[in-house]
């Protein structure tokens, strides 16, 4: 049984049938009381059931506002002209990456980007393992194209991208992980959007690397599709969006440049604020009035984690930066607001979308096992409602990721959605509870062999 869940297709196919079984015994459950499948009927506290379901309604009108805005999104199409590309600077921070940075510096080698616009420059940042042996190899394949800076000790991704940032010579300025490799057209499609001189920053689209290697990446799979075709496609429709992700993305440097010093001596709870890095760029940027946009035409494949630990490692670690942006960015979105400016008006729903995230598993998560424990007549009708609702709002990211790969691997999405919202809150709840930890937790070494100290189960940036 084993090896059959080894194999990719053959997994799906029995995802499948498991979830047909799953919708099966729902529907006998159903049958049992149809009426208990409304919640203020199955409730010892109707009137709170009926608020917490008025309150779930606006959380899905907000989704549906937000498919509203995916559906009008587009990419900029790429720039055919090499006369009119600007003048291009490729960051790769690398620590304890081993030879995965010497691919990465391969795959943008190989970009469709002219050769004399094109500067790729990679930072060692004190890697205690070979990593800067691998950074040589991949300066040796175009020694006048790839600068390399080896800095002494780890002072963390800020610093390493920003000596590289001030040391670079090109008017646009592209951050890649150094566990990342994107395709022959994702410079020229990345660097294509910012012929609009209003666009400070341009997000790229992110993929696992290796989606189906366990349950783990597949899932994460869906949550980087949702994150970027869904979420940060309808943000861009408004020119808001509010993450331009480490692992890909673009930066006016005349836009970056004002704000590289606040940025790097940023303190939350007078701590060095360690991560979060790509959201807090953008909401400096976007603090500046210029706009961010989303470019899904270009793509960049990433290292995620394979375990339940590092994948949980990492989610706190993402969902600690952006509660701390959140809070950050209450400071200016309601500053000098503007009743007639609609990108005004946008922004704060935005804050209050996202503030409406952070207080929402307080509640619902203690609210569902209460209701489970003591409130609800019968228990089990109880998790089969919540199973239907979860369904159903998995079915979002079902299409939205049977769009961007396959109807058979669309399995993944629902188990996603079935499975993955009270996970996700309990770790939004313990990222705001240590939320002054500014921890990268997934960089450590696992030996002190010269052989490369990670592997994919760290990936460097969020």
């Amino acid at each position: 049984m084993l090896r059959l869940f080894r194999h990719p297709r053959l997994r799906d196919i029995i995802l499948w049938g498991v979830l047909a079984v799953y919708l099966a015994i729902l529907a006998v459950l159903a049958a049992k009381d149809p009426e208990l499948l409304v919640f203020y009927r199955n409730s010892l506290h109707p009137e709170l059931s009926l608020t917490a379901v008025l309150v779930m309604g606006i959380t899905y009108l907000y989704l549906l506002a937000t498919g509203i805005l995916c559906c009008f999104y587009r990419p900029v199409k790429p720039e055919i002209d090499d006369e009119k590309l600007p003048s291009c600077t490729v960051i790769v921070p690398a620590y304890n990456e081993g030879s995965y940075v010497e691919r990465t510096i391969k795959s943008l080698l190989y970009s469709d980007y002219p050769t004399d616009k094109l500067e790729i420059i990679a930072v060692n940042d004190g890697s205690q393992d070979n990593t800067w042996d691998y950074i040589c190899r991949g300066a040796n394949l175009a020694p006048k194209q790839v600068t390399t800076i080896n800095l002494p000790e780890n002072k963390g991704k800020k610093h390493a991208i920003y000596v590289a940032t001030k040391a670079a010579r090109g008017t646009i300025i592209v951050t890649v992980d150094s566990d990342s490799s994107v395709k022959s057209n994702t410079i020229r499609s990345l660097v294509s959007s910012f012929a609009d001189p209003q666009i400070g920053a341009v997000a790229g689209a992110i993929r696992v690397k290796y989606p189906e290697q366990s349950f783990i990446t597949s899932l994460l799979d869906v949550l980087l599709v949702f994150g970027c075709e869904f979420l940060r496609a309808a943000q861009s429709v408004t020119t808001l969006v509010l993450c331009t992700p480490g692992a890909l993305s673009a930066y006016r440097k005349s836009a970056l440049l004002p704000v590289l010093d606040e940025w790097l001596n940023q303190t939350f709870m007078n701590r060095p604020a360690l991560i979060g890095e790509d959201r807090a760029l953008a909401t400096l940027i976007l603090r500046s009035n210029y706009k961010i946009v989303h470019q899904s035409n270009a793509t960049a494949t990433t290292c995620v984690p394979r375990t339940v630990p590092g994948a949980c490692k990492m989610l706190v670690r993402w969902t600690r930066g952006d509660i701390r942006e959140n809070l950050v960015m209450t400071k200016f979105a309601f500053k000098n607001f503007p009743p007639r400016n609609v990108r005004g008006w946008v922004l704060v729903a935005y804050w209050v979308a996202l503030t409406q995230n952070l207080i929402l598993p307080f509640l619902f998560v203690p609210a569902f096992f209460y209701m489970l424990f003591f409130g609800a007549k019968d228990p089990v009708i109880f998790l089969a409602a919540n199973a239907l609702l979860s369904l159903t709002w998995a079915s979002i990211p079902a299409i939205i990721y049977a769009r961007n790969t396959s109807l058979r691997k669309a399995v993944w999405a629902l188990v996603y959605g079935a499975l993955c919202p009270m996970l996700l809150a309990m770790i939004y709840m313990y990222s705001f509870l240590t939320l002054r930890d500014s921890r990268w937790m997934t960089r450590e070494l696992k030996n002190k062999s010269g052989k490369p100290a990670i592997n994919l189960d760290t990936p460097l940036g969020s």
